[in-house]
């Protein structure tokens, strides 16, 4: 079972300062309030522990949905410019105070933006808003460019001829296999997501946003302050669906582990009794997930990441009389081969754990996967599996692996989903 944690409220903070000050205007000598305004973006959310035991190009670019003052407020903001121009448009304080929120909650690259800022208006309405940042422009430009580099390295593992449910399903098996939930609850952007590998649900919305629009599959962002908790919308065919990517990752899962029950949903079927999502707002576009064709798909209770190799996507299904490695092209699937493997209970005799706490991924064209203690290559080509290798065990077992820049990491912990657990490379053998 998952248990939901509430952690931080999605209420927005308004403080409204006025600062009296006359500044000229090109229609005349007419005085312009300085205001200082604040937003709280998307904030923490819902931790959800696992407690079962064995039972756009450059990753950047305005969105097709902002108005054309929010195009200029985006633009100003990638150009980190001081004053951004917004006379024309007719805002008021209310409207601007929106349209910056969309902005900033709908732009994964501008992590770099505070909540807090300043407007001049007069009595036509905003004529400028003045961005505060978190940090100077030459470490905004190396904060970014490692930011982009990140996005693009990731998608690069994207084939362009996928379908968008392909894509969609990497990065969403990706980020699962290779980042973790902040159990400190201190990560929000993006940006320090890819940096430190960990993050809250804001992170991973906003992480999943910047990659799929990276590879073209239209996305947004759902909030619901009554959950304190975000997840994504992913547009697959013309359809709507709900993507929960923090809660598919869980607290307890090693990496490599990637749920998918909330892969791909609809609007009745997240709000059920045991999904448990309500009330939910979305950032950019108004939109129903209607669709139902996903709610009871064949990756439901599938634990491992799906492989792509060879044009077919390969996938593990647990099974207590033998582990089954099937293939799909998300139409049919059919069994592969039965894969042997148990975990053990230290310090117990003759006990297992139930399960099949294995990672999954192509690598010099063989699938690698794991036991308890080895990591093994399956040749789809002949059929053969073959042993890859094993790590020092000490006292600790494998419980997942994946692939890191041409190596294969193992993770090594004494039980399923143990938050305390090391990660060690593995040289593949010939």
């Amino acid at each position: 079972m998952k248990k939901v944690k509430p952690i931080v409220s999605l209420i927005l903070i308004l403080t409204l300062l006025s600062l009296p000050s006359c500044v000229m205007n090109p229609a005349g000598e007419r005085r312009q309030d300085v205001i200082t305004d604040v937003i709280e973006p998307l904030k923490d959310g819902g931790t959800v522990t696992d407690t079962r035991r064995g039972a756009a190009s450059d990753g950047a670019g305005p969105a097709d949905g902002f108005t054309e003052a929010e195009n200029a407020i985006y633009d100003g903001l990638v150009a980190v410019d001081d004053r951004i121009s917004l006379e024309g448009y007719g805002l008021t304080a209310d409207t601007l105070r929106a349209s910056f929120r969309r902005v900033v909650n709908y732009a994964p690259e501008l992590f770099y933006v505070s909540s807090t800022y300043g407007y001049s208006h007069t009595d036509d309405g905003i004529t400028a808003v003045m961005p505060s940042y978190l940090f100077g422009k030459e470490e905004i430009g190396e904060k970014t460019g490692f930011f982009r580099e990140t996005v693009k390295k990731i998608a690069a593992g994207v084939d362009p001829g996928w379908s968008d449910l392909e894509k969609a399903l990497y990065l969403h098996d990706y980020v699962a296999a290779h980042y973790e939930f902040d159990i400190d609850h201190g990560i929000f952007d993006a940006y320090t997501f890819f940096k430190e590998g960990k993050g809250v649900c804001q992170a991973y919305t906003l992480a999943y946003l910047a990659l799929l629009r990276e590879v073209g599959v239209r996305a947004d962002v759902a909030a619901s302050e009554d959950m304190d908790h975000t997840w994504n919308k992913v547009m697959i065919d013309g359809n709507w669906y709900h993507v929960d990517l923090t809660w598919d990752d869980p607290v307890g899962s090693a990496p490599g582990e990637t749920g998918h029950t909330y892969f791909l949903l609809s609007d009745s079927e997240i709000d059920k009794k045991g999904k448990i999502h309500y009330r939910w707002e979305t950032v950019l576009y108004e939109s129903v997930c209607a669709d139902t064709r996903y709610d009871e798909a064949f990756w439901e209770d599938i634990t491992t990441a799906f492989a792509p190799l060879g044009g077919e996507w390969y996938f593990i299904e647990y099974r207590e009389d033998g582990s089954l490695l099937r293939r799909t092209d998300f139409v049919s699937t059919e069994d592969v081969t039965v894969l042997q493997g148990q975990w053990d209970v230290l310090d117990e005799e003759n006990m297992i754990w139930l399960g099949f706490y294995s990672g999954l991924f192509a690598l010099d064209g063989k699938l690698i996967y794991n036991t308890g203690t080895e990591v093994m290559a399956f040749d789809p080509a002949t059929g053969e599996i073959s042993s890859a290798g094993a790590p020092e065990l000490g006292d600790a077992r494998i419980y997942g692996c994946f692939p890191e820049d041409g190596k294969v990491m193992c993770v090594l912990c004494r039980e399923p989903h143990s938050t305390d657990y090391t990660v060690v490379p593995l040289k593949i053998e010939n």
